[in-house]
């Protein structure tokens, strides 16, 4: 299966819903509802919450991709590594040597994606203990780096975690914008006259984007599942189409895993088959995987 860009969207979480609210409330969504990818890295911390086989680890690792190719700064790091490893030694190994000569030279922004809280936890590791790793190692370089977490929501602490995100890791201000008519720009600034052109505090301005967010990846829609399967090079995608048409069965694809075990049924079977045979084997193959 080659890289494909799904667009995928995502909705904004608040700070009061639980892992459950997310949960039931990406069940609703998934066609074209939603924020995408640009609008979620005008943020300098961003929480990515999804389901297991929703495409967080796919999706950190693609947009990592794309900022890279398109002349940016980005790495990719397992988070469970910095259980053990300095953030160096967890970056993978084929950017080992992009991340140390980013540390040393001219500053430039980056971006760190980190893979996956849940993961972390499995190895009995500490959220917080990962994030003073990463202040303690980045400490002269913080105010350039933009941090992308992802997790299971019932991994995720709510307030507790976000809170932690923002004492251990604050986001850098950002720097205001200087009205053109102020006489000495760089005096005005160091008097605190934190004001845009338009004389609007940025506290002020809701167009804004936060500083810190939290997004759950909403499910796959039908559109999106289709281009998958055609992407999994499924024979015949139409026939099966219509298929799950029929059966009422697109619920089976709200994931790419989803997605990933009904073309491996149809490929066996020629048939999309039952809801109940689609569900035995798909917790099969989770089993196996």
């Amino acid at each position: 299966m080659s890289e494909m860009d799904l667009n995928r969207r995502f909705r904004i979480v608040g700070d009061d819903e639980q892992a459950d609210d997310i949960e039931q409330f990406a069940g609703l969504f998934g066609r074209d509802y939603g924020e995408g990818w640009d609008s979620l890295l005008r943020s300098k911390r961003v929480v990515v919450l999804a389901e297991a086989g929703a495409g967080k680890t796919t999706e950190l690792r693609a947009q990592a991709n794309r900022i890279n190719k398109g002349g940016g700064e980005a790495f990719f790091v397992p988070i469970e590594r910095l259980n053990s490893l300095s953030l160096a030694d967890a970056i993978d190994a084929v950017d080992s040597e992009r991340f140390a000569s980013w540390l040393r030279g001219e500053p430039r922004p980056a971006t760190l994606f980190l893979d996956a809280v849940d993961e972390l936890k499995l190895v009995r590791g500490n959220f917080s203990t990962a994030l003073h790793r990463i202040r303690r190692e980045l400490a002269d370089v913080l105010d350039r780096v933009q941090l992308v977490v992802s997790s299971r929501p019932g991994d995720w602490l709510g307030k507790a975690d976000l809170e932690e995100v923002r004492a251990t890791l604050p986001p850098a201000r950002r720097t205001p914008l200087i009205a053109e008519n102020h006489s000495d720009p760089f005096l005005e600034a160091i008097r605190g006259r934190d004001q845009r052109a338009d004389g609007v505090p940025p506290e002020e301005d809701q167009s804004q984007p936060s500083d810190v967010i939290v997004a759950a990846l909403l499910p796959l829609d039908r559109k999106r599942a289709i281009r998958l399967l055609g992407n999994l090079n499924v024979a015949n995608p139409d026939e099966a189409a219509t298929q799950l048409d029929d059966a009422d069965a697109w619920d089976l694809t709200r994931t790419p895993l989803g997605v990933i075990h009904v073309a491996e049924y149809w490929s066996s079977h020629a048939s999309i088959g039952t809801r109940a045979q689609q569900l035995e084997f798909s917790t099969q193959q989770s089993v196996l995987d």
